[in-house]
């Protein structure tokens, strides 16, 4: 019995619930350190280029390494419950445990001579004896553990190899896509000079076009003369970096660069912990100097989305370009990034405010106000659940037939799934009147 447990036999029996309490203590501490080192390490391989990308929330505005991932964090929680249900006590685990732990540490003693040798720059023979001790020893209790591989050491090696599939794949697929797209890409400063030489028709309003590299032409714009065989009167070419730095300031936010014609190629910089809200950076152009006029009613924001089609016989083997192309599907790219889902939130509320604005004219086109002055009479003040709200300031009290009173009249506009509901805010601040008093607590059904 006492060789079954040893860690509690040897101590006396008083000391058998500090002992519980201290092991406790210990899981708890060495979960938390696997669960930042998955992390920690998940983000360098993303990196790297040996993942696709994934949601990474930073949790500390001084230390850019504080990270969770919800991705990885549910999946070691999967893997978690998935070994309990195989093995069922900690003695089963032990195999398993083993392997884990001696091929890490052969791994680390391999990674410490490339480390010394062509980072350190320290001579040759010097890091073969340093590490070839170590690499000795560790292999000695590697080779001993697989003794042990069919029964349960096989879990780790099964983990580590599909994880090492999965890096592998997505490597090659992403090298091999990028170099099929480089054979088709034009050169953005090219495309539109030559572009020009016809320019298609122009319609007003401004187009925004998302791309990761901000010297080609993104496939959305092609799709868009192809299809829609117009240009934006004012197109916006936009990249978004983010930084490891907690911030970037307001001034050193935006690299603007003219490309002529209405046109215009924009770097937004974003920090760890900024808000990606682009609407917001770009409204930054118009005080930069830039001839740029952004009116979120007239602003088209347009992502482009590759498709990947598996092929036999050229490149990868067919199952692993089908595990590539669920990979690049399942993928946050960059239509569901942050930078994006702040594009599709200003065009929402572009959307609503100008259902808004054509619900209160025409509610008050009847009481003498006419058309709305401009559309920045409309505000979009919040955004909750499934509604919208909205505050509509009127320059003009409706009783004045004449316009004199020049004083603000306000209301506000609640749009749900159902219809609408307008209420009366104050009255007139000249004369006190309430003549659109017929418009409060009243809902309306569309």
């Amino acid at each position: 019995q006492a060789v079954k447990n040893p860690f509690y036999m040897l101590a006396p029996d008083w000391a058998l619930v500090p002992l519980v309490l201290l092991a406790t203590a210990a899981a708890v501490i060495a979960s938390q350190a696997l669960i930042s080192g998955a992390f920690s390490v998940t983000k360098q391989v993303i990196q790297l280029g040996f993942l696709p990308r994934l949601q990474v929330r930073h949790t500390s505005v001084y230390d850019k390494g504080q990270i969770y991932i919800p991705f990885v964090n549910w999946a070691l929680f999967a893997l978690i419950v998935l070994a309990v249900g195989l093995f069922r006590s900690s003695g089963n685990l032990a195999a398993a445990y083993g392997i884990a732990v001696t091929t890490d540490m052969l791994i680390t003693t391999v990674l410490t001579f490339f480390v010394i040798r062509y980072a350190w720059k320290l001579p040759l023979m010097l890091c073969i004896t340093a590490t070839g001790v170590f690499f000795t020893v560790d292999v000695l209790f590697w080779a001993s553990n697989l003794l042990k591989l069919l029964h349960g050491g096989w879990f780790p090696l099964v983990i580590a190899g599909v994880v090492f599939l999965l890096m592998v794949t997505w490597r090659d697929g992403r090298a091999r896509l990028g170099a099929a797209m480089q054979e088709s890409a034009l050169e953005l400063q090219a495309f539109l000079d030559a572009l020009f030489l016809a320019p298609p028709t122009r319609v007003p309003g401004t187009a925004v076009f998302l791309t990761s590299k901000e010297a080609l032409v993104p496939n959305a714009l092609l799709h868009n003369l192809k299809h829609n065989k117009v240009l934006h009167a004012q197109n916006v070419f936009v990249t978004v970096r983010s930084h490891e730095v907690p911030w970037v300031a307001m001034d050193k936010r935006l690299e603007v660069r003219s490309l002529g014609h209405g046109c215009w190629s924009v770097i937004v910089h974003y920090g760890f912990k900024n808000d990606y809200d682009l609407p917001r950076a770009l409204a930054l152009l118009e005080g930069a100097g830039v001839a740029l006029t952004l009116n979120p009613m007239a602003t088209s924001y347009f992502v482009s989305r590759d498709i990947v089609v598996p092929t036999l016989g050229q490149g990868m083997a067919l199952w692993r370009e089908k595990l590539f192309a669920q990979m690049h599907r399942s993928a946050s790219t960059a239509a569901d990034s942050t930078s994006a889902r702040a594009c599709r939130r200003d065009s929402t509320s572009s959307l609503a405010a100008s259902r808004a604005e054509a619900i209160a004219e025409s509610l008050l086109t009847g009481q003498g106000i006419g058309r709305l002055r401009s559309r920045e009479g409309c505000r979009f003040t919040c955004f909750s659940g499934r509604s919208r709200q909205f505050r509509i300031i009127v320059r003009r009290c409706p009783c004045d037939s004449r316009g004199v009173c020049h004083c603000l009249f306000k209301f506000r506009i609640l749009i749900n799934r159902t219809g609408y509901e307008v209420s009366d805010l104050n009255g007139c601040e000249c004369c006190g009147c309430h003549c659109c008093g017929f418009l409060s607590n009243a809902r309306y059904f569309v």
